[in-house]
């Protein structure tokens, strides 16, 4: 179980990321682009890394709990 800001991060969250985070990702995986500030939290939490999706280009990517900014909306059942 991984918590951020005393929420327990579930599959379906929307979590906003840092400029930081960001622009880590972008340099790490050679994008010629800008990745959005959302992100869909996934379903595989391994060894402290939680599998996201970018909202806005769909790109995928691992985050720890501490890339996590705030919870923007949980998942609608």
């Amino acid at each position: 179980m991984i918590k951020k800001n005393g929420i327990i991060v579930t599959e379906g969250q929307v979590w906003s990321i840092g400029k930081t985070t960001r622009k880590m990702v972008k340099e790490i995986n050679d994008l010629g682009y800008e990745i959005g500030e959302q992100v869909e939290i996934l379903n595989d939490f391994m060894c402290n890394l939680i599998k996201v999706r970018d909202l806005e280009t769909g790109i995928r990517f691992d985050v720890t709990s501490k890339n996590l900014g705030r919870l923007i909306r949980q998942r609608e059942c």
